[in-house]
């Protein structure tokens, strides 16, 4: 497997009465004591899935062990990994380490070949013996917050008091049924469906039979529509989205609490997200419960991310119940932008940002004037139209730039934009 752009360092604690226990491993190629650190993996999720498999691979730590992200992070010299760095490129000069912390139970550990031995040691011993000033560092938060009691272990998200019925705004009980109009809806293998309406026949929502065996059937046929879908781009495209997520992940890793996802779809920003910020809690949303349950499954989601099929237009969520908001190309995929738009300032609360990350067209493109003419996208299209559609709703702009922009090939899966036509990746970030 090839290693990812990223590090995780984990922490292990115990608790003895009032006193709190840390792990401290020595290394078995340089003799030194850290924690437990390794580099993700490009199969794995996002960097708690990186951290749970490094916790298993070095301590022998079960993957249902309780384990969270911590805020400290820390860049590393690509210097310390030359055969990664290899295929990096030379241009890939640091890379972030992620850290996390697991609490244990029991004290005796399988440790692997990596490490001579580890010792349970207090503070001020782990402080003393911890080479690494990043390991210092991420000790420091995690006992004092041990101390003030703001450690939250990795809990399965509950979003049910965030639920309302799309057709009257009233509470759902815990059978999804509305208690104000009585209209019904249904939660099935972890995705809710609340639409305002049954699309129809395309979607089938009113009586989705998709079972387990199909979930695993659909992941199957999405891994391998992701690997054709990769080998038509081109590298320029391939540059130019890698140098738009940069931009996107400097607004995400920001952000606190709990953020939605509009038009999640495969899941292509939601894997990003996860990755770059573990402790928000995320609201994947999409018209189609059925694409929901199958990214549910191949983004292998933690406990902490919901999955609501639902409208863009009519939200299945309260008034300024959540903290911020993204999407990929999202609202270019639907009808009546505008409405999506104001449906995103309602359930935002003040203050909160939403993020957009979208692909462009040149205004007078061939390409363009098509689109416009089919499907009545020129708005969304174009970024400064699209920008006037947010300042319209009541957002207030903090950024629209075209972040880069490159030839797009020929790829049959798209309908837009057009092979050999110019592609312009923007992001949009607007604060309520």
């Amino acid at each position: 497997m090839a290693r990812a752009k990223y590090q995780v360092l984990i922490l292990p604690y115990h608790r003895e009465g009032d006193s709190v226990l840390y792990c401290v491993f020595r290394r078995s190629d340089m003799s030194v004591w850290q924690f437990i650190a390794g580099g993700g993996e490009d199969e794995d999720a996002y960097s708690l899935a990186s951290a749970k498999r490094e916790a298993f691979e070095e301590a022998g730590l079960s993957e249902n062990c309780r384990i969270f992200p911590l805020e400290t992070r820390c860049s590393i010299p690509t210097e310390c990994f030359p055969r990664a760095r290899a295929a990096w490129g030379e241009e890939c000069l640091v890379i972030p380490e992620y850290s996390f912390a697991v609490e244990l139970e029991n004290k005796e550990l399988c440790i692997s070949n990596e490490h001579t031995e580890y010792r349970w040691v207090d503070y001020e011993t782990a402080r003393e013996l911890l080479r690494y000033d990043s390991n210092k560092t991420a000790l420091f938060e995690l006992e004092n917050k041990l101390k003030l009691g703001l450690i939250q272990t990795e809990q399965k998200m509950d979003i049910s008091n965030l639920l309302m019925c799309p057709h009257c705004g009233g509470e759902l009980d815990k059978n999804c049924k509305c208690l104000a109009c009585g209209s019904e809806y249904e939660r099935r293998m972890g995705v809710y469906s609340i639409l305002y309406e049954d699309p129809g026949e395309d979607y089938c929502f009113s009586a989705w039979s998709f079972d387990e065996s199909d979930i695993v059937k659909s992941a199957d046929e999405y891994r391998a529509f992701r690997e054709e879908y990769q080998n038509c781009l081109t590298d320029g495209c391939k540059q130019a989205e890698r140098m738009l997520d940069e931009a996107v992940r400097e607004h995400i890793e920001n952000c606190r609490g709990i953020a939605l996802d509009i038009a999640t779809g495969r899941g292509m920003l939601l894997r990003r997200v996860m990755e770059w910020n573990p402790a928000l809690a995320l609201i994947a949303t999409d018209i189609d419960a059925r694409i929901l349950a199958v990214t549910q499954r191949v983004r292998n989601c933690g406990e902490n991310v919901a999955f609501i099929g639902c409208d863009g237009r009519h939200i299945a969520l309260k008034s300024e119940s959540v903290d911020h908001g993204f999407s990929f190309v999202g609202i270019a995929n639907m009808p009546e932008p505008e409405k999506v738009i104001s449906e995103i300032h309602r359930i935002l609360k003040k203050g909160g940002n939403f993020i957009y990350k979208g692909l462009f067209m040149d205004r007078e493109s061939e390409g363009m004037r098509d689109l416009q003419e089919r499907y009545g996208l020129g708005r969304v299209m174009d970024i400064e139209l699209l920008t006037a559609l947010f300042v319209d709703a009541g957002f207030k702009v903090v950024k629209s730039e075209i972040i880069a922009s490159a030839a797009w090939g020929e790829n049959p899966y798209d309908r837009y934009p057009f092979a050999g036509e110019n592609c312009n990746y923007g992001l949009i970030v607007v604060e309520k």
